[in-house]
C-alpha cells in the first residue's frame, strides 16, 4: 500500500537548432538528492531533426529510442 504520494514539477525546455528553429524538447526527470544536479533527462526530437553537436569533455550517457530511429555520432579528437 502506498501511504504518501508527492508531486513535483519537471522543468521542460524547448530545444532549437543553429538556425533557431524548434527541434524538440528536454525534460529534467531526476535530480540529485540535494537538488543541484540533474541526473536523468528525457530528450525528444521532431522527425528528421538534428540535435546536439556541442562539446562535452567527459560524458557518460545511455540512450533509448522509444519510437522511430536515431543515429548517434561521436567525434574523438586526435591527441
Amino acid at each position: 500500500m502506498v501511504d504518501k504520494v508527492s508531486e513535483e514539477s519537471a522543468k521542460k525546455v524547448t530545444t532549437k537548432d543553429h538556425s533557431g528553429s524548434e527541434n524538440g524538447f528536454l525534460i529534467e526527470m531526476f535530480k540529485s538528492d540535494d537538488g543541484r544536479k540533474t541526473e536523468v533527462y528525457l530528450s525528444a526530437a521532431t522527425p528528421g531533426a538534428f540535435k546536439g553537436y556541442h562539446l562535452h569533455r567527459v560524458r557518460a550517457a545511455r540512450y533509448v529510442c522509444v519510437k522511430g530511429k536515431m543515429r548517434i555520432i561521436l567525434y574523438v579528437p586526435k591527441e
